[in-house]
């Protein structure tokens, strides 16, 4: 019996140490964003008023970077999650934080969030920003690097095609990095599958 009532306070004591965890990820996930969002707008306003397209592609040295660290601090929440759900709420009957938590999640966005239709534009704002900013800093980037004169595509100077590429690979590379970060049923299911098939 006493053996058990400190394996449950030894439980406990992890559920609150992951909790903390989870706090301190969320933290840096948030200050993460801020910054990719400060930055992305100041570099934006440099490049138009000083006219420097070379500020647009400098931008994705910016938004890359931040948008991994972004995922990074997701993919360790989920584990957190998963694991808090799968390991601590099934010993500890009263512990269900993690089991309701999404399920009100979910309900509060379909209830309260704003959408036009399905299409939930506060949650995808926030989830695709750095895309949206790859996206505006491709298109500026094209706004001062090409011509049209007589139906003929003229490109202003010898770096600009490959200005163009380097930024329409970034774009890709920016929505793809968007898509996996923020795909949260997925990370969840892998990480459980990868603790069940772990025996954990």
């Amino acid at each position: 019996m006493e053996e058990d009532k400190v394996q449950l306070d030894n439980i406990r004591m992890e559920y609150v140490a992951i909790r903390d965890e989870i706090i301190l990820l969320m933290n840096e996930q948030n200050t993460h964003i801020t910054n990719l969002y400060i930055m992305s707008i100041t570099i934006l306003g440099l490049g138009y008023t000083l006219q420097n397209s070379t500020l647009f592609l400098l931008l994705y040295l910016i938004i890359l970077p931040f948008q991994v660290l972004v995922n990074n601090k997701e993919y360790m929440m989920v584990r957190c999650g998963v694991y808090i759900r799968n390991y601590i709420e099934s010993e500890i009957k009263e512990l269900k934080w993690e089991q309701r938590i999404h399920k009100v999640d979910r309900a509060f966005n379909q209830q309260y969030k704003f959408k036009l239709g399905k299409f939930e534009i506060e949650n995808r704002i926030c989830d695709y920003g750095a895309f949206i900013f790859s996206c505006v800093a491709l298109c500026s980037y094209i706004v001062y690097n090409v011509q049209i004169k007589n139906n003929v595509v003229i490109f202003l100077t010898e770096f600009s095609k490959w200005g163009i590429v380097i930024s329409f690979i970034a774009t890709i590379v920016a929505y793809k990095l968007c898509y996996k970060g923020s795909n949260y049923d997925y990370l969840s299911d892998t990480f459980e599958s990868i603790m069940d098939g772990e025996n954990l």
